[in-house]
């Protein structure tokens, strides 16, 4: 069966927010790829579809944390 566009976005935004997550509890050095891939339910090799590296995984993460927190300061009407 042929992962669809739509089934691969939803899988590329899943793999961030558990990177996010994962890294926000345990740090860059202590999360791996596998560990990652693993909280998504999806193999290690399913990786490089999404990132050419753990490096790009932690520029999103950061992208996606600091969205988030704008978004919640906006929320509580503080103009970040």
């Amino acid at each position: 069966m042929r992962t669809t566009a739509a089934d691969m976005a939803i899988s590329h935004s899943k793999v961030i927010e558990q990177a996010a997550r994962l890294f926000r509890e345990r740090g860059f050095a202590d999360v791996g790829v596998k560990d990652v891939m693993h909280e998504v339910g999806l193999t290690h090799g399913g990786f490089y579809g999404h990132f050419e590296s753990k490096e790009e995984l932690i520029q999103a993460s950061i992208a996606y944390m600091s969205k988030a927190s704008i978004e919640r300061l906006r929320a509580r009407g503080v103009d970040p």
